[in-house]
C-alpha cells in the first residue's frame, strides 16, 4: 500500500484535491428520520470481544489466503452478526 501511495503522489489529480480540499470544509447537514429534541440520546452502546492469539493467527492467515486485510474480514463478520440480530 505504502508503494501504491507513494506512486500516486506525483499523480496530476493530486493536487488538484489538495487545493479543493483545504481549509475547513462545510459541514453537512443531513436530514433524520425524526426532529432530535434537546433531550434525545445520542450516544452509541459499546461491544467489546477478545480474541485468543490462535484465533488472531487463524484469522491473520485466513486474510493471507484469500487476499483480503483483516479490516475487510472482521468488517465481514461484523455484517454477518449485525443481519442476524
Amino acid at each position: 500500500q505504502n508503494g501504491l501511495i507513494s506512486a500516486q503522489a506525483e499523480h496530476p489529480s493530486r493536487g488538484y484535491w489538495h487545493q479543493q480540499l483545504q481549509g475547513e470544509l462545510p459541514r453537512v447537514q443531513l436530514p433524520f428520520d425524526f426532529p432530535l429534541s434537546a433531550t434525545t440520546p445520542t450516544a452509541g452502546a459499546r461491544y467489546s470481544v477478545s480474541l485468543t492469539g490462535a484465533a488472531c493467527a487463524g484469522l491473520k492467515a485466513l486474510c493471507a489466503a484469500r487476499g483480503n486485510t483483516l479490516f475487510m474480514v472482521l468488517q465481514a463478520a461484523l455484517s454477518v452478526w449485525r443481519a442476524r440480530l
